[in-house]
Parts: C-alpha cells; structure tokens; sequence
C-alpha cells in the first residue's frame, strides 16, 4: 500500500498590541492512499496531482485584555 501527500502551509503573523496577534494560514493539500505498491516514482506522482485538492483558510484573532488596567472599568457606578 502507497501513501503519498504533498501540502502547502503558508502563515503569516502580526502583533498589534502587546500580547495580541492576529495569525493568517492557509492549508494547500493533495492526498492519495492506493494499493499499487509496484507503481513508478512519475506514476504515483501522477496520481497524486490528479486527486481532489483541499483548501483551507484560517484566520485566528488573539487580544489580550490586562485585568489590571480594565478593572476600574467595570465597577459598579450606582455609589457616584
């Protein structure tokens, strides 16, 4: 049984505050399991390339909130 996969990971991160990122991946992957074990080096690449190709997109947003500098903000305000 042959196992061939090839995939394309490019990711691209960005801090716009102090412990806050905002991450951007993108997933290319081709996957194919046959059982043709006496297959060519090209022909089990050409079956590989011939497969359905998966796309994903993820996109990942972090914002750190200090509790320090934000707890004031969230007191009662009825005593004022």
């Amino acid at each position: 049984m042959k196992f061939n996969t090839w995939s394309l990971d490019p990711r691209h991160s960005c801090q716009f505050a102090t412990g806050s990122h905002i991450i951007a991946l993108y997933r290319h992957q081709l996957f194919n399991k046959n059982t043709g074990s006496k297959d060519s080096y090209f022909s089990s690449l050409n079956l590989l390339l011939n497969q359905h190709i998966e796309h994903i997109f993820l996109l990942r947003f972090i914002y750190f909130i200090d509790y320090n500098t934000q707890k004031n903000a969230f007191k009662n305000k009825s005593n004022s």
